[in-house]
């Protein structure tokens, strides 16, 4: 079992997310929350979606504005717990070809994410106003390397 904090706030939905291969537009990785201390590995984009929309619903954080009729139980975010790996993955990405991200989800309204995702090897940010709109930013990212998005160059912290 693992332990949570009492009270959720909006910098809990930040995950990390790392890619570890993507080719002709399909990618694998793995997304780390680390307010449940936890990481889990998705296989295909519709796999990384699933993982962190269950996070936020999980959470409750951000309250979702559109709820989905289903008659079975909600899952819950599971992975397994945070290893020494993941703490020298964003270390090891640029040599690899690999990439990193900072997702902060702040809002899920109009049955969207809006937020802001960071590029982390490259210290760039860009906010997006929804899911899709962050996916074309990964693609853009991803793609090539020649960006068609004007990402915003930040100051990240190395501590």
């Amino acid at each position: 079992m693992f332990s949570m904090k009492s009270r959720v706030n909006t910098m809990d939905t930040v995950v990390q997310l790392h890619i570890l291969s993507y080719e002709d537009g399909f990618l694998e990785g793995i997304i780390y929350s680390e307010y449940y201390n936890r990481q889990r590995k998705f296989y295909d984009l519709c796999g990384m979606l699933s993982a962190m929309e269950s996070l936020y619903d999980t959470l409750s954080f951000p309250q979702a504005t559109y709820q989905h009729r289903s008659f079975t139980c909600a899952t819950k975010f599971r992975g397994t717990p945070q290893n020494e790996e993941m703490n020298s993955m964003a270390r090891r990405t640029q040599a690899k070809g690999e990439a990193t991200f900072v997702i902060h989800v702040q809002f899920r309204q109009n049955a969207t994410w809006q937020g802001t995702i960071q590029w982390v090897d490259e210290k760039k940010e860009q906010h997006f106003r929804s899911t899709l709109e962050m996916l074309r930013l990964l693609d853009d990212a991803l793609a090539d390397g020649n960006t068609r998005v004007d990402w915003e160059d930040i100051e990240i912290s190395q501590g």
